[in-house]
């Protein structure tokens, strides 16, 4: 006959298995995890592990119904940045952002992330528009912060803006309803009809929407309508293929944002603008991509080097494009990473439903460049 656990032991079961799942998470990687060594890790056989949750994704679900209120609170609050997070703290803030990052893919984590991330959202919208901006680009620098260190350790560089955030008063008033125009942004585009281009366009797709472990040779064969045999010739392995569609679509984006860039006189204070063209439409397809490039970057060595390397080149064209600011020690470098958390960090809320995209964040560009005392030379 088989034995039945009390509610009481059961309860303590799963609860042991959550927190092993979020040290396997911060360990390895949300894409990296599997039911045997969260099983192991958890002291639990693993048909305990699928009766409690189905699968990982069913997993990743209980971590945010049991830990998600405790980790928004403290990704709010200016008073505790992620640098001085206990071990444990530190873990829990990986995962969960991992499991936010993930989540526009994942049906079973999403169904709960939206409505916690609405409920949360509708407290911080009671309050002024320069606080609801505050707060959230506290939270957008810590998530960007967090899906960077293991790529680039240098990204903490941008957590100087948090006390500056603090700083500026809430109740500064909007820009009065002025007319704007948002920059002309757009997706990467590969305009080649070569195999290769296409076979790049499908991969980036295809990872944009399940992940980079979702680009598989067939997978991207399949979408480009063309054998699996045909891609060997051109790709070896699927590494070459994901790396190969990571730096075209880089390229295609950073020589369509500084072009831009020149053509419109570029200002700090016009960084809210392509904030808000960065969060339409327009760049969706890019925005997850590059969310899953950060975290399929775990486990992936080849792919962490040449994203880090890209960070590097890109920070250096942004910081010469702020060469007439008279703050040389913001300007090389504090300043572009936080350009590059920012973006991630919006790009991973707005999946999540909070509508950042409404939010006018010319008022706080232009608020940041006041309190950091930027001036053009």
């Amino acid at each position: 006959m088989a034995r039945t656990l009390n509610p009481e032991t059961q309860k303590a079961a799963m609860a042991g298995l959550i927190d092993a799942g979020v040290r396997a998470i911060a360990d390895q990687g949300i894409d990296q995890i599997s039911v045997n060594s969260v099983s192991q890790a958890g002291n639990t056989s693993r048909p305990t592990f699928y009766s409690y949750f189905g699968d990982i994704n069913g997993l990743l679900a209980e971590i945010w119904l049991a830990k998600s209120s405790q980790w928004l609170i403290g990704i709010s609050d200016f008073d505790r940045p992620v640098t001085q997070l206990s071990p444990d703290a530190s873990d829990l803030n990986r995962a969960m952002t991992e499991i936010l990052a993930a989540s526009h893919r994942i049906p079973e984590v999403e169904e709960l992330v939206r409505p916690s991330m609405q409920l949360w959202w509708d407290e911080i919208s009671k309050t002024s528009q320069m606080n609801q901006l505050k707060v959230i680009w506290l939270i957008a620098e810590r998530l960007g912060v967090t899906l960077t260190d293991l790529i680039d350790p240098k990204v903490h560089e941008t957590q100087f803006i948090e006390a500056v955030l603090d700083a500026i008063p809430s109740d500064v008033s909007n820009k009065g309803g002025e007319k704007f125009k948002l920059p002309a942004v757009s997706e990467p585009d590969i305009l080649d009809e070569n195999l290769e281009s296409r076979l790049l366009k499908a991969a980036i797709e295809i990872i944009s929407t399940g992940g980079v472990k979702s680009a598989s040779m067939s997978r991207v064969a399949r979408k480009t309508q063309v054998s699996t045999g045909a891609v060997y010739p051109r790709y070896a392995k699927v590494d070459d293929l994901i790396e190969g569609s990571f730096d075209v679509a880089v390229r295609k984006v950073v020589q369509q944002n500084f072009a831009l860039l020149q053509s419109e006189n570029f200002t700090l204070e016009d960084f809210g603008l392509f904030v808000m063209a960065g969060l339409t439409g327009n760049r969706k397809v890019w925005r997850n991509f590059r969310i899953e490039i950060h975290l399929g970057s775990r486990g992936r060595p080849a792919l962490t080097k040449r994203l880090a390397e890209s960070i590097t080149l890109t920070n250096d064209s942004v910081a010469s494009k702020l060469a007439a600011y008279q703050r040389l020690d913001l300007t090389s470098g504090p300043i572009p990473y936080l350009i590059h958390c920012i973006g991630i960090g919006l790009a991973m809320l707005q999946n999540a439903g909070v509508p950042v995209g409404k939010l006018d964040h010319r008022l706080i560009s232009k608020a940041l460049v006041d309190s950091l005392a930027l001036q053009n030379a």
